[in-house]
């Protein structure tokens, strides 16, 4: 049951980033945070690494360490260069209720490629967990629907909302995979700080590619440094906080178990906005009803590790 703690640990860490990420929206870029967010993964894998004092072990003695460095590097590139770009794309063309929307397909790709790559089962428990999760996204689906006919996406045409689905859909995929490159990098080399840091440290050669080449990059990587604003600061510690858990819980249990785990996210950060931050009203009935379905798929889940 430790990986899944772990996984739910990781799920309320992403959940304050992203209620974060909301309220410093009002006075910076979201994706200021993410690109803190990754320096100080790095920063906080090393740390956690040094404390801890797990080595770098092999998994097989006669394997390359590698091998693992490059599972690493793939899942780093598949979630922050990959998975990120095509979600914004998909919020761009589609907007954000119907990207939203598409989003919740990731766990259901990620099981199907840990049950085709990794050969991963799943308990009576978690199946009946995972059902309920699933029927919770029914709701919540409802729910966009009717945000959908008072919202501004619903002036989008046809053409772009088609391509941004796309894009939403690909983005999803593109996360699930990203779960199964870190999963079969910690086969090799079990170590979840060092699979961090490799993911971390991909990502900041993405950032620094870009940067020669795009002055908006330039212009984020600036403003990240020299002006940034304490919510930022908040979601990119909580975000770091989220995403070594993640790995730390991808070694402990099954990939489609962090993922549907991860995916109540959705529900713990609209629980935080109107108990802690306060930043939102009391959600609508359906999404009462989606967010006690996922907590009662959770407590499965974790039951039946």
């Amino acid at each position: 049951m430790t990986g899944e703690v772990l996984a739910l640990l990781s799920a309320l860490a992403f959940s304050f980033a992203s209620v974060a990420i909301a309220r410093g929206a009002r006075s910076g870029s979201g994706e200021s945070g993410v690109f803190l967010s990754v320096v100080m993964t790095a920063a906080l894998s090393v740390a956690a690494w040094s404390v801890s004092g797990v080595p770098v072990s092999l998994a097989e003695p006669q394997n390359p360490v590698w091998i693992a460095a490059g599972w690493f590097a793939v899942s780093g590139l598949l979630a922050t260069v990959g998975g990120r770009s095509t979600l914004f794309k998909s919020i761009e063309y589609a907007g954000v209720v119907r990207a939203s929307t598409t989003r919740r397909l990731m766990p259901f790709l990620a099981l199907l490629l840990a049950w085709l790559i990794l050969g991963e089962g799943i308990s009576p428990s978690a199946g009946a967990g995972m059902a309920l999760i699933a029927a919770s996204f029914v709701f919540l689906y409802q729910e966009n629907r009717q945000r959908l006919r008072t919202s501004a996406d619903a002036g989008l045409d046809g053409t772009g909302i088609s391509r941004g689905l796309a894009f939403g859909i690909l983005s999803a995929a593109l996360y699930a995979a990203s779960f199964i490159a870190r999963k079969l990098g910690l086969g090799e080399v079990p170590n979840p700080y060092f699979g961090a840091l490799v993911g971390a440290l991909v990502a900041l050669l993405h950032y620094a590619g870009a940067c020669m080449v795009s002055r908006r990059f330039r212009s984020l990587v600036w403003r990240s440094f020299s002006r940034p604003d304490p919510w930022q600061l908040l979601a990119a510690f909580c975000m770091s906080v989220g995403q070594i858990s993640q790995f730390a819980a991808f070694l402990r249990t099954d990939v489609s178990r962090v993922a549907f785990i991860n995916s109540v996210e959705v529900y713990l950060s609209a629980a935080l906005a109107v108990l802690v931050f306060r930043t939102e009203s009391l959600p609508s009935r359906p999404v009462l009803v989606a967010m006690a379905l996922a907590t009662a798929g959770v407590v499965l889940i974790a039951a039946g590790g």
